[in-house]
């Protein structure tokens, strides 16, 4: 058996053992336990009830309606919802690795994000995870049927899709600089999943102003809810206190790495001068990721709240790993991620213990670990060092799963 079927193997046992389990759970579990947590309870209320809107409450246009369309064709029941998200990530999970150089340990890595179980629980990760997916295919095929489909899923799963636009316009001036592909054939490719985007968002619009009445009533309970652009406030913060913070700030530092590499790698082409050569699907990744940390420190002034589901319960993080596992091993490298990974803890959030700072030591230290374990054994047949970090994954998604479902904010 190959190493890519036996991964592939694996990752669809661990989806339907996931499932299945999530699934038990929600239906036998005691009354302090529920499957439907937090933002999934909008989303069965807009799909039983429709949406409201409150200009002083919080209100339902918050939440765009792809899933609760999906939970209205479905029983009643939260178990057959559970096993359609279920079926569903089984099909991204196979199409993410047919993507970039299809190697197996790519998606071992991704399986091992530790808020994978978002993608089993009433939340939108499922669909929006179906339109990135498609949207990396579309890409990387230069299909433009295919984009203007994974570009609609994704608008209508969820406003952050938005952030598209202009991932799709530097990766597409990103193409065209370094003369990869015809102008013409460039322009329309991302140009088509652009419109894509702006039209899926005036469906929307009109969906919730046609249950409403209000046309910007998306705006003003997100206002409401103190998301609007402002200046970020330092020490960061997250909702769940200084456990989920750090998770968020590795995120931020995903994304203000990607942001980095965006303008290195444009001052660069502007120089001439050769630097690391990204596939479109790669960039665009870095463009999303990027924006997503620029959108929650730029609107939530200071919190952090849901940046991690963002940056690890996405699709765009898959293509990096190839990046990653590419880069030219130095052990100079893991002193370099130990102490910049420690001082932006320590600079971005706040020191409030000794225990917190010890905290912010394990996860630089984990992060020195996991860059390497990736750059080792990379040629044997089944690595163990990624087993390794595929199992530490599993044992933390089942932490975060059983907070979530005792009702604890997991991001």
């Amino acid at each position: 058996m190959s190493l890519k079927h036996y991964i592939l193997y694996i990752s669809l046992y661990g989806c339907v053992l996931l499932g299945v389990m999530y699934a038990f759970v929600s239906f036998f579990s005691p009354a302090s336990l529920s499957i439907v947590q937090w933002d999934a309870s909008w989303y069965i209320d807009i799909a039983h009830s429709g949406y409201f809107f409150l200009a002083d409450k919080h209100s339902s246009v918050a939440f765009f309606p792809l899933l609760p369309w999906l939970i209205r064709l479905l029983p009643h029941n939260i178990v057959y919802l559970t096993s359609a998200l279920v079926a569903l990530n089984v099909i991204s999970f196979r199409c993410l690795s047919l993507t970039g150089e299809k190697n197996s340990k790519d998606l071992l890595l991704f399986l091992s994000s530790p808020l994978i179980l978002y993608f089993f629980v009433p939340y939108t990760e499922s669909l929006f995870l179906f339109g990135a997916v498609l949207i990396l295919l579309a890409l990387e095929k230069r299909h433009i049927s295919l984009l203007i489909a994974g570009t609609f899923i994704a608008i209508l799963s969820r406003y952050a899709a938005i952030i598209l636009v202009p991932a799709l316009l530097l990766t597409g001036l990103y193409e065209i600089w370094n003369a990869k592909e015809k102008t013409k054939s460039s322009l329309l490719l991302y140009g088509s999943g652009i419109l894509s985007l702006i039209i899926g968002l005036a469906v929307v619009s009109y969906i919730q102003y046609r249950a409403t009445g209000t046309w910007n009533g998306y705006q003003q309970t997100h206002i409401h809810w103190g998301h609007y652009l402002r200046w970020p406030t330092i020490p960061f913060y997250s909702a769940m206190g200084s456990s989920m913070l750090l998770l968020d700030q590795v995120a931020l530092l995903i994304s203000i790495i990607s942001a980095i590499t965006i303008l290195v790698s444009f001052w660069y082409m502007y120089k001439g001068q050769p630097f690391i050569s990204f596939s479109n699907i790669q960039f665009l990744s870095l463009c999303y990721l990027a924006g997503s940390g620029a959108s929650m420190i730029l609107f939530q002034g200071g919190s952090l709240d849901s940046l991690g589901r963002y940056i690890f319960a996405t699709a765009f993080i898959y293509p990096l790993f190839s990046v990653l596992r590419n880069l030219t091993f130095k052990p100079l490298h893991l002193i370099y991620i130990f102490i910049g990974s420690s001082l932006f803890f320590l600079f971005t959030g706040s020191l409030s213990s000794v225990l917190h700072f010890i905290a912010n030591e394990v996860i630089a230290f984990s992060l020195m670990v996991f860059y390497l374990l990736i750059h080792r054994n990379n040629n044997e047949v089944r690595p163990w060092n990624y087993l390794l970090i595929w199992a530490t994954g599993l044992g933390i998604q089942c932490l975060l799963f059983f907070l979530y479902l005792r009702g604890d904010w997991v991001e």
